[in-house]
């Protein structure tokens, strides 16, 4: 039986630690972390974002969605921002920024030269309250979907090594003990009805591109790893990743699915994540 993640589904990233997209990135798919959120100079990210640290844009970045948090927020020189902030600390919008949308501040809104925020602009006690979080219950469901797997094995299915290359996996459980350092081309081949479930109970690296053949879907391709996981730089990777460790996405990769994790996730530059 897969493991649901509950109130982690539906979500580009449901991380316990910081989240980080790196300059020039790009997301789609909603964002709950445990920690603060950054987002590089020249990123995009469409999709809500709930955070218990700062939150902070770099310039010239691109957002669309609601972003509701429990610490600062600082949206950077000229970003183009379309959605409501609600804070419960100081929220400062950079100059000659453009947004669409509201702004409420339990302390201050600072507002800089140039800056055009076309919708309500409340702070301190006039504020409207911040929405409720819900960071505590999606954190929970990655953590039960994790202890659930390792509870039930990780050692079920066909060994799967880094040896063999340029694989092709039928559906069906694979793993790896201890870790799984994967180069090269793999392909998953099945119906959109098919499943597939990796567990590594050490790190991943896979460094190479996925293909999906007949219909096989990124979001029924799962990757349990008892550790840290990466897609190396400008790697193709389709999947959920559900890790004990942090999660790094390296320059100019491409991800099709979920990061969900008990530490920290990471999207470095140029990459692009694309919720499955």
């Amino acid at each position: 039986k897969l493991e649901d993640l509950g109130s982690a589904a539906g979500l580009g990233m449901a991380c316990n630690g910081a989240v980080a997209t790196g300059a020039g990135s790009s997301l789609t798919g909603g964002i709950v972390s445990g920690g603060g959120f950054i987002s590089g100079a020249k990123s995009s990210v469409t999709g809500d974002i709930e955070a218990l640290g700062a939150a902070e844009f770099g310039a010239d970045a691109h957002y669309n969605g609601t972003l509701t948090c429990q610490a600062a927020v600082h949206l950077g020189d000229s970003d183009i921002y379309s959605g409501d902030i609600y804070s419960t600390a100081a929220v400062h919008v950079g100059a000659s920024v453009k947004m669409d949308g509201n702004v409420y501040s339990s302390v201050t809104l600072a507002i800089g030269a140039g800056a055009d925020v076309t919708g309500v602009k409340l702070s301190g006690t006039a504020s409207q309250a911040v929405p409720p979080f819900d960071q505590g219950n999606a954190i929970a469901a990655v953590k039960n979907a994790l202890d659930n797997y390792v509870s039930n094995g990780m050692d079920r299915g066909e060994p799967f090594t880094s040896s063999v290359k340029d694989r092709v996996l039928l559906p069906g459980e694979y793993y790896s003990i201890p870790a799984l350092a994967y180069e090269g081309d793999l392909t998953f081949r099945g119906t959109s009805a098919d499943t597939w479930v990796i567990r590594v109970t050490g790190a991943l690296s896979f460094n190479g591109k996925i293909f999906l053949e007949g219909g096989a879907l990124s979001s029924n391709i799962h990757w349990v790893v008892n550790a840290a996981a990466k897609a190396e730089a400008a790697s193709v990777f389709h999947g959920k990743i559900l890790a004990q460790g942090a999660i790094s996405i390296d320059a100019e990769a491409t991800m099709f699915g979920s990061l969900n994790s008990m530490a920290a996730c990471a999207l470095l530059a140029n990459t692009k994540m694309n919720y499955a």
